[in-house]
């Protein structure tokens, strides 16, 4: 991870190793990827596209002191050397635009190349759109999003949904109570593991005296990133609940975009992709719970999770049942790694469990609404 000045962060969602640290975007690297034929790209979430909107302001010349009180100045500063050493890279607004409002995506359409010309910066592309009517959302709700949307947020919409029910409808239950019910509730509902929202969930219902001060902090923020609305509340009524969800999930589709594109690249071009915000809640995340492909090229293929063991009993006790969805989780990927050594393809039952998951997401929607 990278810090540029008090409020903007570049990281990678994906380390090689279990105990590496996360790479550091520098100078250095971005000569590397070029003299190696490696695209350098940066995607950007939808808080620094808001920021960057605000500094093409009328109102706001063209000065340092702009980007100093926006905490920009560092970042392009940044990216003023680049553009003096002649290293190239991409910027990759597009699932900003994908997760706001139509008439805001619409608008904002085209601020990054005025921002480039407004602070003498000079961008290696811009992201182009036959149609910009079509970007953005005009429905907020899931069933709002089309097909190929729904398929590849579902997942980790549907968990953050059942997350968010189990916080409410489960006030009673002990902390470790909601984990299991929570756990109970996805093996039947959802069924397929996924480590990184079943973290979340583990720091969601963890409470205040389950943690030591600065696993407190920590259990908090991820609280405030997953678990709570607009007005940094818990979410109680279900359109609320999905609306929660919904954000969540567009911030943990930016993480798995990262990774799919540094596995795959596009249209042959070998890709090193970062993504750059200015929610320090979701880089915090990130070192708590980052993939690892093992030397293997595969981002993404592992995830590992900080157990926080040695703080509380909760944290020893999920410790244990995290422990057990892992190798379960393990034992697929490893599975899958040796068919494709084998020269078998599982290509079609990924798909058929892709296309069943916006189902599984109507489900957990519709158990939202009943409560438990």
């Amino acid at each position: 991870m990278t810090q540029f000045g008090p409020k903007l962060f570049a990281f990678k969602p994906s380390r090689h190793g279990w105990d590496e640290a996360g790479p550091s975007l520098t100078l250095e690297r971005l000569r590397n990827n070029q003299s190696a034929g490696v695209e350098t790209n940066f995607v950007t979430d939808n808080n620094l596209m808001i920021t960057i909107d605000e500094a093409c302001e009328s109102e706001r010349d063209a000065s340092n002191a702009t980007l100093e009180e926006l905490k920009l100045l560092e970042w392009v500063e940044f990216l003023r050397e680049c553009k003096r050493q002649g290293l190239q890279y991409a910027i990759t607004s597009f699932f900003a635009y994908a997760e706001m409002p139509a008439v805001r995506a619409q608008i904002r359409f085209g601020r990054l190349q005025q921002f480039s010309e407004k602070f003498g910066l000079g961008w290696h592309d811009e992201p182009t759109f036959e149609d910009i009517s079509k970007l953005g959302r005009t429905d907020m709700t899931f069933d709002g999003l089309d097909k190929n949307q729904q398929s590849i947020i579902a997942l980790s919409f549907s968990s953050l949904l059942l997350m968010l029910l189990i916080k409410r409808d489960g006030a009673d239950f002990s902390s470790i109570g909601k984990f299991r019910r929570f756990l109970r509730e996805y093996k039947r509902l959802i069924g397929i593991v996924s480590l990184r929202e079943i973290s979340i969930a583990r720091y969601v219902f963890a409470a205040q005296e389950d943690c030591s001060g600065p696993l407190d902090r920590i259990r908090s923020r991820v609280e405030r990133n997953f678990a709570r609305n607009k007005k940094n509340k818990l979410p109680t009524d279900a359109s609320d609940m999905c609306a929660t969800a919904l954000n969540g999930a567009f911030d943990l589709l930016l993480l798995n975009a990262v990774n799919i594109a540094d596995t795959k690249g596009l249209d042959g071009r070998k890709l090193d992709c970062w993504v750059i915000t200015q929610d320090e809640k979701l880089q915090d995340f990130n070192d708590l719970c980052f993939s690892v492909d093992m030397n293997t090229g595969q981002a993404g293929l592992l995830t590992a999770v900080s157990t926080h063991s040695d703080d509380s009993e909760y944290w020893q006790k999920t410790q244990h049942i995290l422990h057990e969805f892992a190798l379960e989780g393990s034992e697929r990927v490893l599975s899958s790694l040796i068919q494709s050594m084998l020269g078998f393809d599982d290509g079609a039952e990924i798909k058929r469990k892709i296309a069943q998951l916006p189902e599984i997401a109507r489900k957990v929607i519709a158990f939202a609404e009943a409560g438990l």
